[in-house]
């Protein structure tokens, strides 16, 4: 949005209105993300994946306290990967930049 805008100047009614669209987005994620929008696609998609049995086996297990302890410790372990993998993409970041470096000098293309 700030670059539609760039040096553009701007009424104050102007900018509050712009200054209002992120709530806008907030709300509108959590409308089209809401449980209730979600939950048909959720049932649709556990119907084709897995046979009743399944299920019922998923329903005991996360009833059990290992399910229970599992899904009290999964957004931890959630956290703690992504920052692992962050740290693991800079060097890879780096390395590939330096393919591509090596790639156009070997092929003589100016940079």
């Amino acid at each position: 949005m700030a670059r539609a805008v760039a040096g553009k100047s701007l009424s104050a009614e102007q900018q509050r209105y712009l200054e209002a669209t992120p709530q806008r987005f907030v709300t509108i994620m959590r409308e089209e993300l809401s449980w209730e929008n979600l939950k048909p696609m959720y049932i649709e998609i556990y119907r084709d994946s897995f046979t009743q049995e399944e299920i019922d086996g998923l329903i005991a297990f996360y009833q059990s306290p290992v399910g229970m302890a599992f899904v009290n410790k999964m957004p931890i372990v959630m956290q703690k990967s992504m920052t692992s993998m962050q740290a693991r993409m800079q060097p890879i970041m780096e390395k590939m930049k330096a393919a591509t470096r090596q790639a156009l000098e070997d092929a003589k293309v100016a940079k």
